[in-house]
């Protein structure tokens, strides 16, 4: 009898410690981005984003992540402008404006459609622009067209030679560092921060390891651009 109530009893625990199992917690990915500046949400992702095939598998993953966020506002590349990028639509804002190209030319900024391959000025705001407010002329599109962030992922993503460095805190955002030559034989290296997959530095060095050129990208907002913050309406002037 005694040994009857002792197999029951192994039972009841065994029993118990499987229902514990069942039922404990498990780890999952924090709701909020990291408390650190630039991170305004959860990146966008788009599964129809092809990954990049020739690069090792967790670059690929990285860069491909990067390459689902749809818009966004940043610094770096051009002293004292910001940039707002969404889909084909680019617009440039100067910390100092009005500006002008020639007499009687003032804009604020400056708007490129990639898609229709144009460019135009815009002076917008009745304090700044007086009888320019509201007005635009056009540019030269091969001239204001920029290199985004995306570009350089783009790039990485067709190249055959990229090896991931290192892993390197930029600005306090962990990020994994690539290394490639450019299409000018140097040596460059982008940090690809980890989060939503973008730049966040790029530089390239000459023979001798000195810096040649180093460009620094800071994103104000990520998958937040309304189509109507790069879009020109202003009318163009003759």
């Amino acid at each position: 009898m005694k040994q009857t109530i002792g197999i029951i009893l192994v039972v009841l625990f065994l029993t118990s410690c499987a229902a514990g199992n069942d039922t404990a917690p498990v780890p999952t990915e924090p709701a909020s981005s990291p408390n650190t500046p630039g991170s305004p949400g959860t990146p966008s992702i788009s599964p129809s984003v092809s990954a990049p095939s020739n690069l090792p598998d967790d670059v690929t993953a990285l860069v491909n992540k990067g390459l689902t966020v749809q818009s966004f506002e940043y610094t770096g590349g051009e002293p004292g402008i910001t940039f707002f990028i969404k889909g084909d639509n680019i617009k440039k804002t100067r910390s100092t404006f009005p500006e002008n190209y020639k007499p009687g030319e003032y804009f604020t900024h400056v708007y490129i459609d990639r898609s229709a391959k144009t460019a135009y000025a815009a002076c917008l705001g009745e304090k700044e622009c007086g009888e320019y407010n509201n007005t635009a002329y056009a540019l030269s599109y091969e001239t204001e067209n920029i290199e985004t962030p995306l570009d350089v992922l783009s790039s990485i993503a067709q190249r055959t030679d990229v090896t991931k460095k290192s892993s390197v805190f930029v600005r306090q955002r962990k990020s994994t560092l690539l290394t490639y030559t450019n299409s000018d034989g140097l040596l460059e290296e982008v940090a690809i921060e980890n989060y939503y997959g973008l730049p966040v530095e790029r530089t390239s060095y000459d023979e001798d390891g000195g810096i040649v050129k180093k460009t620094t990208y800071e994103f104000i907002h990520i998958n937040q651009i309304k189509d109507a913050e790069v879009q020109m309406t202003a009318t163009v002037r003759e």
